[in-house]
């Protein structure tokens, strides 16, 4: 265990010079911004807030806090069983793609230089993610907030860059999205894995487009 503060740890895990690629992924957001879906500010923050919400993000998060228990407690057969369901909810390849790869490359680093352990070299980001934070003695909260603060503000940048905004309002549309992590992280801690669901469609359907889109920027 690293002899400094959690929140140095967090920053350090979340900054985007930290080698896991988030940067290179968009979640179908460059489609979507291609296809004229999300054409200013606005709706790139509506958007945010629905996957935040109803979209995969909100899966990915429940995936999360239920990883965080297992680990707690090392029950590593069970975070087996949790990575392959959370494998099964991918609604696309990239989809799978952007989680498998991002688990993959932060399980190499953290185990190059923060030595940590995981049971598997296959784990999805959250599950990842939440193994690490448990080894630090990083409590749930903190963990959910930052894993959700991370994922928006790599979406936030690459809507910047996509549609473009200028970098003022981009930090608009971040004090928004601060207020809705604020609000939805504190529900998400009163649920488990029976709360799973998505109803961001339109999302998952970019998802898959962007698979085939002739000029693109990012991975997914």
């Amino acid at each position: 265990m690293k002899k400094f503060s959690n929140i140095l740890k967090l920053l350090t895990w979340n900054n985007q010079s930290f080698p896991i690629g988030s940067y290179s992924f968009s979640s179908g957001l460059e489609f979507a911004v291609e296809s004229k879906i999300i054409k200013n500010g606005k709706e790139l923050q509506y958007w945010l807030n629905d996957l935040l919400k109803y979209g995969s993000l909100h899966s990915d998060a429940l995936i999360l806090l239920e990883a965080w228990k297992l680990a707690n407690k090392k029950e590593n057969k069970k975070i087996n069983n949790l990575n392959s369901f959370s494998i099964s909810l991918n609604q696309s390849y990239e989809k799978y793609i952007e989680n498998s790869e991002q688990g993959k490359s932060f399980i190499k680093i953290t185990e190059a230089v923060w030595d940590h352990s995981f049971i598997s070299k296959k784990l999805v980001f959250p599950i990842a993610y939440a193994a690490a934070a448990v080894q630090e003695s990083i409590n749930i909260e903190d963990t959910l907030i930052c894993y959700l603060h991370s994922s928006l503000c790599n979406l936030l940048a690459a809507g910047i860059k996509l549609i473009p905004l200028g970098q003022t309002e981009g930090q608009k549309i971040q004090i928004q999205l601060n207020k809705y992590i604020e609000k939805e992280y504190k529900n998400m801690l009163k649920k488990d894995l029976n709360d799973i669901g998505n109803c961001g469609w339109v999302n998952d359907i970019v998802s898959m487009k962007h698979e085939n889109q002739f000029t693109r920027i990012f991975r997914t």
